[in-house]
């Protein structure tokens, strides 16, 4: 493995990313460490975007499930806070 670092983000393909991470790791997840983001709209919802509390529980429970880490994720805020 050459890089072990991968910065996605749930807005990218609508999770799509993520999910394709997942599966590119499969049998490596140990030895990467994945950062993702949430902020940005993934849906037409008022929780689907920015920092509300359930936007943020439900962005980093997305990645996990999209990433399938054996290990905890990195997540960032990235855009304004409103």
């Amino acid at each position: 493995m050459g890089a072990n670092y991968f910065d996605t983000a749930n807005s990218y393909g609508i999770g799509k990313s993520e999910a394709a991470l997942g599966t590119a790791l499969a049998g490596k997840r140990a030895r990467a460490l994945i950062a993702t983001k949430f902020g940005n709209r993934v849906g037409e919802g008022e929780n689907e975007m920015g920092t509300s509390r359930a936007h943020i529980v439900e962005a980093c429970e997305a990645s996990l499930g999209d990433c399938r880490p054996t290990t905890s994720i990195s997540t960032r805020f990235t855009g304004p806070i409103a």
